[in-house]
């Protein structure tokens, strides 16, 4: 009886990587080495390339077919590589994951921002203001971008995040804080004026920042790829919490500053996908 179990299970392996092996991936970007480093590590027997200056990893997690790319930092550097992974690898869906910035105070750092929401920040219009009378961001006026959505151009500021992803992603476990659910911000820019990261949290009803998701996001969007944004906070300059008062002081410049904020987001990003994997093989 056990031989015959232990083949009809030999039989089912074999189907299974048969059914698995023209699967679509799952593509998970993120802007820096250290925060997709860990994760590459983790494919069973990846195997590491570069294309148009992006380094990527192809591998496995639980059998199925997954791809690690690193973007670079900023909106344009994440819009193309997701481009180029939209077009490359048809994915089954795309994780952005990495560190971020908190717009709420009771936010601590090792924190994960799952974003259902995403908005550009780098989109407003300034009033009329001659030589000499100076600047005034709370007069800046935060406006809608086109999108491209279900077939056709609309209006808005918030690019959403693909329902079924954030329901996997929120039966998942973090042991090293708290799981918020909430809006994300992506821009060009490290915001560090309190004041104007409590406008932004007020204006657009943000809780974080970063500076690649919307990019990635609007594009997987037009191809009607399904995103979901995995943030972990890193700095909360509304509390005076930096990685450095964490760490000792460590340089801002230095990778390692984002270590282990990077390595728990890495973690919870793997639970997440062995989630989708399930889900898929039901």
């Amino acid at each position: 009886m056990k031989k015959i179990l232990a083949l009809v299970f030999t039989i089912l392996l074999a189907l299974a990587s048969t059914c698995l092996a023209g699967a679509k991936p799952i593509v998970v970007l993120g802007a820096m080495h250290v925060e997709i480093a860990q994760l590459m590590n983790k494919l069973e027997k990846p195997k590491f390339a570069t294309t148009f200056g992006h380094k990527y990893a192809t591998g496995k997690i639980d059998g199925y077919p997954v791809v690690v790319l690193q973007t670079q930092m900023g909106l344009t550097n994440a819009t193309s590589a997701v481009t180029l992974a939209a077009e490359r690898f048809k994915p089954l869906c795309v994780l952005g994951i990495g560190t971020a910035g908190a717009h709420v105070d009771t936010m601590k750092i090792y924190d994960i921002v799952l974003q259902e929401k995403i908005c550009n920040t780098n989109c407003y219009d300034t009033e009329p203001r001659a030589r000499g009378e100076g600047s005034n961001d709370e007069d800046w006026n935060y406006h809608d971008l086109e999108i491209f959505q279900d077939g056709q151009w609309i209006r808005t500021r918030y690019v959403p995040a693909d329902a079924k992803m954030l329901a996997l992603a929120q039966k998942v476990a973090y042991p090293h804080g708290k799981v918020y659910v909430g809006i994300g911000n992506s821009g060009d820019v490290w915001n560090r004026e309190c004041d104007y990261i409590d406008y932004l949290h007020k204006e657009m009803g943000t809780i974080c920042e970063d500076m690649e998701s919307y990019g990635v996001a609007s594009v997987c969007l037009k191809y009607g790829i399904p995103f979901l944004g995995v943030r972990v906070i890193c700095n909360n300059e509304l509390v005076e919490q930096t990685a450095n008062s964490v760490r000792g002081g460590m340089d801002w410049g230095e990778e390692d500053f984002y270590f282990k904020a990077s390595k728990y987001c890495q973690n919870y990003a793997y639970d997440v996908i062995k989630k989708i994997v399930q889900e898929q093989r039901k």
